[in-house]
């Protein structure tokens, strides 16, 4: 966990990205995505928040690096188990 969360404050540390100031607020809704319960309907819940949020509508760099690094894995293992989502995100 503690890799996965420097992962992404140092993907979103980078000024290029235009998530600095907003750091704070995209690492809670991530975490909340990995924290998510093994039912996929809770999964689901917590990344459709992330993509509600006005920081995901803004953020097209958030949008391709969340989908494509991390989501598209999660989707992939989220009904065998939560521990199978987290190896991956780790």
């Amino acid at each position: 966990m503690k890799n996965r969360d420097q992962a992404w404050t140092r993907w979103m540390k980078a000024g290029k990205h235009g998530l600095t100031t907003v750091q704070m607020e995209v690492l809670e809704l991530l975490r909340k995505i990995a924290h998510s319960p093994a039912t996929e309907s809770e999964f689901h819940v917590h990344v459709q928040n992330l993509k509600a949020s006005t920081h995901w509508k803004e953020s097209t760099l958030l949008q391709k690096w969340f989908d494509w690094k991390w989501l598209k894995n999660a989707k992939f293992e989220n009904h065998i188990s939560r521990q199978s989502v987290q190896r991956l995100l780790d």
